[in-house]
Order: structure tokens, then C-alpha cells, then sequence
């Protein structure tokens, strides 16, 4: 499936996502957790970095002009990940990345355009070699719009492999749309069971508990070897109703200590983020 993009130009006249409070502080995040993974950990390992849904690589506010990069950009301008693999669906999305990633980085960055499925498994192809696996460690965004990546891609992607994780978890979607069969069956395949069922009695939303599906997919990341999960991170609407709630998952403690340290701080280090419970 194709997906267009919002009809949102930059000042580079390159397409754009918006930029919305929640946006802003989810970037604010994968920015934080970039510079404190590449610094601590660049000496140690040979880094390399995937985004599943990277979009143009810039947002915009579009009532103040507001220019930010999305993670895509920002990890293929961190100069320690040794390799970069960066995908998204749309084909307006990728033109505009390739043009703002630039020739500079071609050598290290790889960009796709294909189903986010496949690209888990030709992330991994394209990160990791025999040669290298036990000398790598990689971080993983996946920042879908609702839930097209599916479980069996993320054990593929992953198995055996020192990756961590940050995944847009869309609580408020599953609220909005339950009881539908697309979104059933993409549940399914997202939580790689269809235990969830159990865990909406009469398919109500108001009988919907977000502590209860975080429990049930980060017990099926714990399956497939993840021990650090961190999922408090929940951004609201200006309504106040959920949206989504960012899921970081690692294999190693440390991992836990530096998100918790990026978690806990803006991007100068001082204040709770905003938008966010």
C-alpha cells in the first residue's frame, strides 16, 4: 500500500510531516537516547541504526514555521553509527529523504522504499554480517501510524542480534477502531497472538485497559530475549485522550539507565518533558 503524504512543504520545498506538540516531544526522546547511545557506547561497539517508518526527515509546525528533523535525519547525521538503514512506504517520503540525507552519507546510509515488514529483515541484512554480529549493537526506531508492523518482523529482525528498541505503541488508535476487522486481524499480527482478545471483554472500549496490551506485547518481546522494558512515556491529546505510548526495549541494563536518564529530562537536561505522563 502507498501512503501519501500530508500536503506540507518545507522551506527546502521538500515534503514535510507535521509537527505536533507530541511530535516534538517524541523527537526531543530519540534525539536525547541518539547522543547518549552513540557517546557511550561508540568506543565499545561498532553502532549501526534502522528506522522502519523514517518518513521525509523533517517536520513542520505549520502555524509557526517551526522546522524540526525527524530521528531518520538525526541518526544519519550521527557520524558514530557505522551503518545507517532508513525505509519508508511512500514514495514522496523517501525522494525527500534521499535529498536531505545527501551525498555526503551515502556511503554509510542506506535508504528504502518498501512494506515495513520486508525492510526488518533487509535491515538486519544490510547492518549486520557474520563477520561483525558479536561486535555490533543497534537501535531500532519503529514509528508507525498505527500498527503495520507485524511481531514475526521484529523476531526477525532482532533474533539473536544486540538491538534495542523504541516503538510508537497507538494505545488511542486501538480505542478508536476497535471492533473492526482490519484492525483486529493487524493485531493479530502485531502482538504475534491473538491474546489480546482475551484482554477486551466484548470488544468495548471502556472496558479497554492500555496496562494490560503494554503487559502482553513486552511479554512477547521478553520471548524472543528482551529484559529492560520502559513503556511510561504515554502522549496525550490537547483532549486529554491517549495517542500512543513509547515502548523502549533492550537486552542490557545499561540500556534502561540511559533511557531512563534521557526519559527523566528535556533536551538541555532540566525539565520533565511536556505532553507526556
Amino acid at each position: 500500500m502507498r501512503l501519501a503524504l500530508p500536503d506540507l512543504i518545507a522551506s527546502d520545498g521538500l515534503a514535510a510531516f507535521p509537527l505536533q506538540p507530541w511530535t516534538r516531544t517524541k523527537l526531543l526522546l530519540i534525539d536525547g537516547y541518539l547522543g547518549i547511545f552513540t557517546v557511550g557506547m561508540r568506543r565499545q561497539w561498532r553502532l549501526v541504526y534502522a528506522d522502519l517508518f523514517a518518513g521525509p526527515g523533517l517536520c513542520v509546525d505549520e502555524d509557526t514555521g517551526e522546522e524540526r528533523p525527524g530521528s531518520s535525519l538525526m541518526a544519519a547525521r550521527h557520524a558514530e553509527f557505522d551503518a545507517v538503514f532508513l525505509n519508508d512506504v511512500s514514495p514522496d517520503a523517501v525522494a525527500a529523504l534521499k535529498e536531505r540525507v545527501g551525498g555526503e552519507h551515502s556511503g554509510r546510509v542506506r535508504i528504502a522504499e518498501m512494506d515495513c515488514n520486508d525492510a526488518a529483515t533487509a535491515a538486519r541484512k544490510h547492518l549486520f554480517t557474520p563477520a561483525d554480529e558479536r561486535s555490533t549493537l543497534g537501535l531500532a526506531v519503529i514509528d508507525p501510524t498505527a500498527f503495520q508492523i507485524s511481531f514475526d518482523a521484529i523476531r526477525q529482525m532482532t533474533s539473536e542480534l544486540r538491538i534495542d528498541l523504541i516503538i510508537t505503541f497507538m494505545t488511542g488508535y486501538i480505542r478508536r477502531f476497535i471492533g473492526e476487522a482490519a484492525l483486529e486481524s493487524a493485531l493479530d499480527r502485531f502482538f504475534g497472538t491473538d491474546a489480546w482478545r482475551n484482554l477486551i471483554p466484548g470488544r468495548s472500549p471502556e472496558r479497554l485497559t492500555y496496562r494490560a496490551l503494554l503487559d502482553l506485547y513486552e511479554d512477547q518481546l521478553r520471548s524472543i530475549g528482551y529484559t529492560v522494558f520502559d513503556d511510561r512515556q504515554q502522549a496525550r491529546n490537547r483532549a486529554g485522550a491517549s495517542i500512543y505510548h513509547m515502548v523502549y526495549a533492550s537486552k542490557h541494563e545499561r540500556g534502561g539507565d540511559f533511557w531512563e536518564k534521557i526519559s527523566q529530562r528535556d533536551h538541555v537536561g532540566r525539565v520533565r518533558l511536556p505532553g507526556f505522563d
